[in-house]
């Protein structure tokens, strides 16, 4: 499954052009740099890169890494479906939703989920009275 990760190096044009005035001699060896690694690319039989940037810290950046990561799944040939859920981050939300005593549309779906997938002894780590709710939230509590 695809993890966030850092894989380029972004300037922002405006603030590049800026530090280039202020720096003039510097100007060659970046345009060579560039020439470089477009002929890379193209000796690699890659097309010029081209990328769309997204700030991370606007309030749609989780949306778009969520649309990324999918996207990365798709060419790596896994299905949404074939998704494992990230169970330890589901239970630790869960849990302190329980403990806080909220609950949202969809929440007791996605504790059913969670159940499915760990079964019904409390994980490594959760407190069995919990765990114990949840197993009752979702119509297991024998």
């Amino acid at each position: 499954m695809a993890e966030k990760e850092e894989k380029y190096i972004v300037f922002k044009i405006e603030d590049f052009k800026d530090v280039m005035d202020l720096h003039p001699n510097l100007k060659p060896a970046i345009l060579e740099a560039q020439r470089l690694y477009d002929k890379y690319r193209e000796f690699r039989g890659k097309k010029q890169a081209s990328y769309v940037v997204c700030n991370q810290d606007e309030p749609y950046a989780e949306e778009v890494w969520r649309i990324i990561l999918e996207g990365e799944d798709v060419k790596a040939g896994i299905s949404p479906k074939e998704k494992k859920l990230p169970i330890a981050d589901l239970i630790m939300a869960g849990m302190e939703l329980l403990k806080a005593g909220k609950q949202s549309i969809g929440y007791r779906e996605a504790l059913a989920e969670v159940y499915a997938q760990v079964g019904p002894q409390a994980p490594d780590g959760v407190d069995s009275y919990l765990w114990q709710r949840v197993r009752g939230l979702v119509g297991e509590d024998g």
